[in-house]
């Protein structure tokens, strides 16, 4: 996402962050998971690889692990579908600007109406008790 793009990619680099990239691409496509050659991809990257973790693509999967954004599986790696918001210790190492950017992109993109977060919630089959009390939460932390 532009989001990923812009904020995370000072915490991940720019090879991990168009690692992630790619795969987003993979999924959205094939969203019940996908078989992707690592060689081909690193190739398409401008990297190189090798079965060790330190090439330049090894170096930038292994950043994308150590942020949790993907982990190895027992078939592979597992990679989140969805980047989060940056936390605090990342929002905190990012330039003055950027912090001040960063806030004025969530306070436009973020859902404070409690309604329309607990019919999220509910259209995804969490029962409308437990996710009214749940967005209401959300709306306050916000």
């Amino acid at each position: 996402s532009a989001y990923v793009e812009r904020f995370w990619i000072s915490t991940l680099g720019p090879s991990a962050t168009w690692i992630m990239r790619r795969l987003a691409d993979e999924f959205d496509a094939n969203p019940d998971g996908f078989v992707i050659d690592v060689s081909e991809l690193a190739g398409s990257l401008g990297m190189s690889w090798a079965r060790r973790q330190d090439s330049p693509f090894g170096r930038a999967l292994h950043r994308c692990v150590m942020f949790g954004l993907a982990r190895p599986g027992r078939d592979g790696y597992e990679v989140r579908r969805r980047v989060p918001d940056l936390g605090a210790r990342q929002i905190a190492r990012l330039t003055p600007e950027m912090r001040s950017t960063h806030e004025q992109w969530l306070a436009r993109t973020s859902t404070h109406d409690a309604r329309a977060i607990a019919d999220g919630l509910v259209s995804v089959g969490i029962d409308r008790r437990a996710a009214s009390i749940a967005a209401e939460l959300a709306a306050l932390s916000a």
